[in-house]
C-alpha cells in the first residue's frame, strides 16, 4: 500500500508508483468524492485535446483583421461614418 501525507496546503503527492500505472502527468486533472461508506473516491478525466489547443498559423493581415474585428466591438467608432474597421492601421 502506498501511503501519502495531506500537507499545510491541502496537497498531497500521489506516489511515483501509482502516476506510473496510471501514466500521469503534470496537469492531468483528477476528480474527488466521497463514497457512502466514507472513504476518498478519486478518478482521473481524461485528458483535454491537446491538437485543441494549437492554433493554426494566420497571416499578419488575418492577426490584424480579428485585432481590429475585437477592438470595433469593444470600442465606439471615431467616425460615425466608418461602419467597420478592417485593419489596425485605421485606428491610427
Amino acid at each position: 500500500m502506498n501511503i501519502a501525507i495531506l500537507d499545510c496546503h491541502g496537497g498531497v503527492t500521489i506516489p511515483q508508483e501509482i502516476r506510473d500505472q496510471l501514466n500521469l502527468r503534470p496537469g492531468d486533472r483528477l476528480a474527488f468524492s466521497v463514497s457512502v461508506e466514507g472513504g476518498l473516491l478519486v478518478q482521473c478525466l481524461p485528458r483535454q485535446d491537446e491538437s485543441a489547443e494549437i492554433h493554426p498559423v494566420r497571416t499578419l493581415a488575418e492577426i490584424d483583421q480579428a485585432i481590429a474585428s475585437r477592438l470595433a466591438d469593444e470600442m465606439p467608432l471615431r467616425h460615425t461614418s466608418w461602419s467597420a474597421v478592417s485593419t489596425l492601421d485605421d485606428w491610427q
